[in-house]
């Protein structure tokens, strides 16, 4: 079995460009085990609507990127006190390979430690009542990846104000929405761990099942693929925010003493249509100039400048300018992107 370390904390995008990377071209060699550490982000699944998971504006305040995976399962919050693991497995049979089985190791790495761990029904590890990792899956051709992250040490006050949604929006989605469950760190588990001894443990673990390690770092034609990668997709709109499914956002307020309702319907990050509800036959007027300021928009990119509206004509109308202001407040907020 082959091992490799990445190496010292680095960037998220950068880290998910070279675990696809080395999935994509060389998954075939044969069991494969990586380990590395991302700084600070928040990492969500294929399927998942990046809104529905965090607040965007929270994300900005607390300067940590959203970064979109290729598998599915739920958001994970990441920093320099998680453990990332990958295995790269053959997989000659049709269907997708048991996910409890591949992820024996761990546990027993974990048991190793004296941790009693156990998987869920959901494949996630627990001790005792806490989540102490997530896990996914990706399958290509005759290949998987299953892949997690393991709280070492990790900022848990930090984790817990960055998985939740802005709570100004109803939000419905075709997306599949994170279960939330009661964390812990594997060193409050067990003082003194850390996440050199478990990286120690995990190695022994997969050798015990997979044969003598070989162990190895990426090479420089790897990283410069895989920073060509993280340029090309995981560090883009398209991918970490237009990759998701279609979605309702629904939100109100009070403009001019008078409660306003609105809802804009997007698809692949782009918003399809708008619509504008009050107490009065004016919300017909309102939701027209929405409609021309938000149709065809990138979902996080707001309401075009005052500056803009006015030289294209769709700022002209008495009272627009109030209710541009209005409804710039109330719009989804840009995600960050590493």
């Amino acid at each position: 079995m082959r091992y490799l370390d990445f190496g010292s904390a680095n960037s998220p995008a950068l880290n998910l460009a070279l675990e696809e990377h080395l999935f994509s071209g060389r998954a075939a060699d044969g069991a494969m085990l990586l380990c590395y550490v991302n700084t600070g982000a928040v990492v969500i699944g294929r399927n998942q609507l990046p809104w529905a998971e965090v607040s965007a504006g929270r994300l900005a305040r607390e300067k940590l990127p959203l970064v979109r995976r290729v598998s599915g399962g739920g958001a994970v919050y990441h920093d320099p006190g998680n453990l990332n693991f990958s295995l790269f497995l053959k997989s000659a049979a049709a269907g997708r390979p048991d996910a409890a089985t591949i992820l024996q190791p761990v546990i027993a790495a974990l048991r190793s430690l004296g941790l009693p761990a156990r998987l869920s029904e959901r494949h996630a590890v627990f001790v005792d009542r806490y989540k102490v990792s997530g896990t996914a899956q990706y399958m290509a051709a005759d290949k998987i990846m299953t892949h997690g992250t393991l709280l070492v040490d990790a900022d848990l006050d930090r984790l817990d104000r960055c998985l939740e949604p802005d709570p100004a929006f109803r939000i419905t989605s075709r997306g599949r929405p994170s279960v939330r469950s009661p964390v812990a760190n594997l060193a409050r588990l067990r003082p003194g761990l850390t996440r050199v001894a478990l990286v120690r443990a995990l190695r022994q673990a997969f050798a015990d099942v997979y044969g003598p390690i070989t162990r190895g770092s990426p090479c420089s034609k790897d990283l410069a693929a895989a920073r060509r990668l993280a340029a090309a997709k995981y560090r883009t709109w398209r991918w970490n925010s237009g990759r998701s499914p279609a979605c309702t956002f629904e939100g109100e307020g009070e403009f001019e003493g008078r409660a306003y309702r609105f809802r804009l319907h997007a698809a692949r990050g782009v918003i399809r249509t708008v619509e504008v509800g009050g107490p009065d036959g004016r919300a017909s007027r309102w939701q027209r100039w929405a409609a021309k300021w938000l149709k065809g928009r990138r979902l996080g990119t707001g309401l075009p400048d005052v500056d803009q509206l006015v030289v294209a004509g769709l700022l002209e109308e008495p009272g627009a300018g109030a209710f541009h202001r209005w409804l710039k407040d109330r719009l989804p907020a840009a995600l960050p992107l590493p």
